[in-house]
C-alpha cells in the first residue's frame, strides 16, 4: 500500500510499535474506514526501515479482491505458510481479519511460529468468544478513532496549506475526521457524499449484518435519536416510548440490544456518570457520543443548530484518544461535562460555545467549583482570545486545547 499524500498516525504507530518483537498479538480496532489499513502499512514500513528484509513482511488486506480467496481457512493458512520459507522472524498483517474463517485458530497457530502479529477488525466482537479463549492474555488492543484535529492541521502543515488554526478548526468542525473526507479537498457536497456512504457502509455491514439486526427502520430510528440527544442524559426506556409515541414498536430490551451492537461496532461509545462526591459510578442515565461527529450530518444534514454537541463531541473523542476514562460527572445537582482519568490522573473539562456572556460563564464554572479538589479544570470554547484563568480554572479556546501536548 502507497502511503504518501495520507494523513500518517505516526503517534499510533509508536505506541505499538513499542510491543514490536513480543509474544503479543496486537490487534487494532476502530469503526471502519477510520485509518487502520494505513496504521499497518505505517507499522510494516517502519519494520523493514529498521533493516527488515521485505520478504519477511507478510501483508493480506481481506477488502482488497486479489485476497478474498484466504476467507477459507485453509487457503488461508497453506498462504502464509508458503511465504514463511526462510529463516528469521516473519511480521505478519491482516487487515480485516474477521472475514477469514476460523481466523482466532489461524493467529494461536502462528503465534507457535518465529512470528510478530498485528491484524485489525471493525467489531469489538473479534475480542471475545474464541479469541479470548486461545490468545488469552497473549494479546493486546490498541483502538483507532478517526483523525483528530492535531492529526489534521499536522498533515496540512506538513503540505504547507495550513491556514489560521481558527479557518482549520472551522474546517475540521464541518467536515469530520474521516481520512478520506478531510484529504480530498472536495466540495461540501462531494464530501458529505463520502461520509453518507461510509455511513451507510457501516450501518449495513458492521451493524445490520454481523450484528444480524431484525428490524432496520427501528435501529435507524434509535441512531437518529442519539444523534439528536448527543451530551444529553440518555435513557433506553425514554427512547423506546419515544419510538412507540411515533408510529414505531420498539421495547426497552430491544433497543439496549441494539445499542451494545452499535457499539460493537464502534458507531456510537457510552460515557457513564461518575457522582464525585459520593465517589462511585451511577448505574443508570449515562451519555452517548458517536464516534465522529460527521456521521451525524449523515443522517440529519449540517446545521449550526449542532454546533454544542459537536464540539462536545469532539472533546470526548479526542480524550480517548489520549488514553483516558472519559465520564460524565455529577455533584450535588450539577453536572460537568466530563470527567477524564488516566492512571492517577484527573482532568475536569466544561464545553460551550461561549462564554462571552457573564451569566454563561457563572454557570459554567459553578460545578467545576463545586468539586472541591485541586485537579486541573478547563472551560473550553470557541471564543478565540479565551485565556487565562478564574479561581484556578483554565478558560481556552477549543483550538488551542486541542493542540495541547498535555493537558
Amino acid at each position: 500500500m502507497l502511503i504518501e499524500n495520507v494523513i500518517d498516525r505516526n503517534d499510533a504507530a509508536e505506541k505499538i510499535l513499542r510491543f514490536r518483537d513480543s509474544e503479543q498479538v496486537k490487534i487494532i480496532t476502530g469503526i471502519r474506514r477510520c485509518g487502520k489499513s494505513v496504521l499497518l502499512a505505517i507499522i510494516a514500513q517502519k519494520i523493514m526501515k529498521s533493516g527488515i528484509d521485505s520478504s519477511h513482511i507478510i501483508s493480506i488486506n481481506m477488502e482488497d479482491y486479489d485476497f478474498i480467496h484466504l476467507a477459507e481457512p485453509d487457503a488461508c493458512w497453506n498462504y502464509l505458510v508458503s511465504k514463511m520459507s526462510g529463516d528469521g522472524r516473519y511480521y505478519i498483517f491482516i487487515d480485516e481479519v474477521q472475514q477469514i474463517g476460523d481466523w482466532e485458530k489461524i493467529i494461536s497457530s502462528l503465534r507457535l511460529k518465529n512470528t510478530d502479529i498485528y491484524i485489525t477488525g471493525s467489531n469489538s466482537k473479534i475480542l471475545s468468544g474464541e479469541l479470548a479463549t486461545l490468545l488469552s492474555g497473549r494479546y493486546i488492543e490498541f483502538h483507532l478513532g478517526t483523525v483528530s484535529f492535531m492529526e489534521y492541521i499536522g498533515w496540512k502543515r506538513k503540505l504547507g496549506t495550513a491556514e489560521d488554526i481558527s479557518k482549520e478548526l472551522e474546517s475540521y468542525i464541518r467536515f469530520g475526521g474521516y481520512p478520506l473526507a478531510v484529504t480530498t479537498g472536495y466540495s461540501e457536497e462531494k464530501t458529505d457524499a463520502i461520509v453518507g456512504d461510509i455511513f451507510n457502509s457501516t450501518v449495513y455491514k458492521d451493524v445490520i449484518t454481523r450484528g444480524k439486526i431484525k428490524d432496520e427502520y427501528l435501529l435507524l430510528k434509535i441512531l437518529d435519536y442519539i444523534f439528536d440527544n448527543v451530551g444529553n442524559i440518555f435513557s433506553i426506556r425514554r427512547v423506546s416510548d419515544y419510538i412507540n409515541s411515533n408510529g414505531g414498536k420498539s421495547n426497552p430490551q430491544t433497543v439496549a440490544n441494539y445499542l451494545v451492537s452499535m457499539e460493537k461496532a464502534f458507531v456510537i461509545k457510552k460515557a457513564p456518570r461518575y457522582d464525585i462526591k459520593g465517589k462511585q459510578l451511577l448505574e443508570s442515565m449515562e451519555k452517548y457520543y458517536v464516534a465522529d461527529h460527521s456521521l451525524m450530518y449523515a443522517r440529519k444534514g449540517y446545521s449550526f443548530a449542532m454546533i454544542a454537541q459537536v464540539l462536545e463531541n469532539i472533546v470526548f473523542n479526542e480524550a480517548l484518544r489520549r488514553s483516558y476514562k472519559v465520564f460524565v460527572g455529577k455533584t450535588g445537582e450539577k453536572e460537568i461535562d466530563f470527567i477524564a482519568e488516566r492512571g492517577a490522573e484527573r482532568v475536569y473539562i466544561q464545553v460551550s460555545y461561549s462564554i462571552a456572556d457573564p451569566k454563561t460563564l457563572e454557570r459554567e464554572l459553578a460545578p467545576l467549583e463545586a468539586t472541591g479538589d485541586s485537579y486541573r479544570k478547563y472551560i473550553v470554547c470557541m471564543d478565540r482570545l479565551a485565556a487565562g484563568n478564574k479561581n484556578g480554572i483554565s478558560l481556552i479556546y477549543m483550538g488551542d486545547f486541542l493542540l495541547m501536548a498535555n493537558w
